[in-house]
């Protein structure tokens, strides 16, 4: 009985040991798998920001001096601080001209996390 038992117990063994092995690499592979959709989520929320800065510019100084409505500089504000989270904002040298800079976070965060 008692041979029989220790045969038990290593039998037990070797099998949590496998099972072990089995899940540790699983786990590994879930988390290459979380690593991959992450920085596929980092790519995908770059891209959205460089297609909406893109449809912004464009839309900046299409028209000639006088026959644009003026909003286009008050819609980028709003998409870039709103949808974006980001900055926009000027530089003006008198006699030189004015630089328009637009800030946006690479990470952006959700208003449930804040």
């Amino acid at each position: 009985m008692n041979k029989q038992l220790e045969s038990y117990s290593l039998t037990l063994e070797e099998k949590v040991e496998a099972r072990t092995r089995e899940l540790r690499e699983k786990n590994n592979y879930l988390k290459q798998l979380l690593d991959e959709l992450h920085r596929t989520q980092t790519q995908m929320v770059e891209s959205e920001k460089m297609s909406a800065l893109g449809q912004m510019v464009a839309g900046v100084a299409t028209k000639p001096v006088g026959k644009g409505t003026g909003l286009g500089l008050s819609i980028s504000y709003q998409i870039v601080t709103e949808k974006h989270h980001g900055r926009l904002y000027c530089n003006t040298t008198p006699g030189q001209g004015t630089k328009f800079v637009i800030e946006i976070p690479i990470r952006q965060f959700s208003h449930a996390a804040a």
